[in-house]
């Protein structure tokens, strides 16, 4: 089961809704508008429209951007969803946790990238799309240092504060699989592999360009 609302921004809903099941929980600091929704789907249908309705922007001020907040208040919601769903939906809370985390890895690789292209320059975002190049002759144009770069590249423990934000996706993306393995069947996760590893690299990159 997925989530087919994707942003609280885009719902049109009722007045008598609200007034039966209450407005925002002021004791959330994130996900208030998640559990928002949950509490109308457990009393009312909703209807979806397969057409764009917003453009989502998000910044590092945002509250999307804090993300050990929305992991937290993300935790909270679920349990608390799950802790009055009938006996025949307990079976979807992991699937839930693995899709919140999955949403943070994605989130978390988003941001990993942004330090990182002004950290490479020009090469970020050419390496992100072609991690080969590190290995090809002529690549030394890029501006990190080919040898060294070779070199520490087995050795490397992954350590440094570069790699935190790395880390953490990686993290997270382990335990969506762990919760819900079906998650390694799904092209979503599939790309989210691929982001990381080519991510990886770039921070190998930013690493040695410094050394």
């Amino acid at each position: 089961m997925k989530c087919f609302l994707q942003s609280g921004s885009n719902s049109l809903i009722r007045k008598e809704v609200i007034n039966s099941i209450g407005c925002f929980d002021p004791g959330l600091k994130s996900r208030e508008d998640w559990d928002f929704h949950l509490r109308i789907g457990a009393k009312w249908n909703f209807i979806l429209v397969k057409k764009v309705q917003i453009i989502y922007r998000q910044s590092s001020q945002s509250k999307s951007s804090q993300l050990d907040l929305v992991e937290k208040y993300s935790l909270i919601v679920i349990a608390r969803a799950f802790s009055v769903a009938p006996p025949e939906l307990l079976y979807l809370k992991k699937q839930s946790l693995a899709w919140m985390y999955k949403f943070t890895a994605q989130q978390r690789l988003k941001s990993a990238i942004l330090i990182l292209k002004p950290i490479l320059g020009v090469a970020a975002p050419t390496v992100l799309q072609h991690p080969k190049l590190v290995f090809l002759k002529g690549s030394r144009r890029l501006p990190f240092k080919k040898p060294i770069f070779i070199m520490r590249i087995a050795g490397l423990k992954y350590s440094k504060p570069e790699l935190q934000s790395l880390n953490l996706a990686a993290n997270r993306l382990q335990k969506a699989v762990f919760l819900y393995p079906k998650n390694l069947f799904e092209g979503y996760t599939h790309g989210l592999i691929r982001k990381l590893v080519k991510s990886y690299i770039l921070v190998l990159l930013s690493v040695f360009s410094k050394s």
